[in-house]
């Protein structure tokens, strides 16, 4: 179903303030990785770290940053609700990443093109090369192009040094 001009325009006023609304929350956790400070307790007289923490306007903006003896600071709500969202989503992927990692680990092809020769195969061209055939010999004998040799040759290489390390 495609959507209307006023759909359209609709969805890219959201797309824009949601990316507004990731700014900020990037901002404002950037300011959580930046480094402590020490500073002197006027009431103990004691050396304490200090951890900087954004203070934020009605809007959402940073107005300033504070040093204060804990980390934590509180999200304005439309930030929270970004952050939250952002985290589903980079869950969605991360559990993506994961099942392809099982299918891969279970022998299973990975989802994409597969490959025109078997391991065998490209073990034999390997071994080939490296007993001084050319890559016109080998493109003629095998059927694949020399980039597509090569590749395979490469891959095979290192697939043989991160067995070995």
């Amino acid at each position: 179903m495609a959507l209307t001009k006023e759909q359209k325009e609709q969805q890219a006023i959201v797309t824009n303030r949601e990316d507004l609304w990731d700014v900020l929350l990037w901002k404002a956790l950037e300011v959580s990785k930046m480094p402590s400070k020490w500073k002197i307790n006027t009431k103990t007289g004691e050396l304490v770290e200090v951890f900087p923490v954004p203070v934020f306007r009605q809007n959402c903006t940073i107005q300033a940053i504070e040093y204060r003896e804990n980390k934590s600071f509180m999200l304005p709500n439309a930030l929270l609700d970004r952050l939250i969202a952002n985290e589903d989503l980079i869950e969605s992927v991360e559990h993506k990443a994961e099942k392809e990692a099982v299918k891969k680990a279970e022998g299973k092809a990975p989802q994409g093109r597969h490959k025109k020769c078997s391991p065998e195969l490209i073990k034999e061209m390997v071994e080939l090369k490296e007993a001084g055939a050319t890559y016109r010999e080998l493109t003629e004998k095998f059927g694949v192009s020399s980039s597509t040799l090569s590749n395979y040759i490469l891959e095979y290489r290192k697939e043989q040094e991160e067995a070995t390390a």
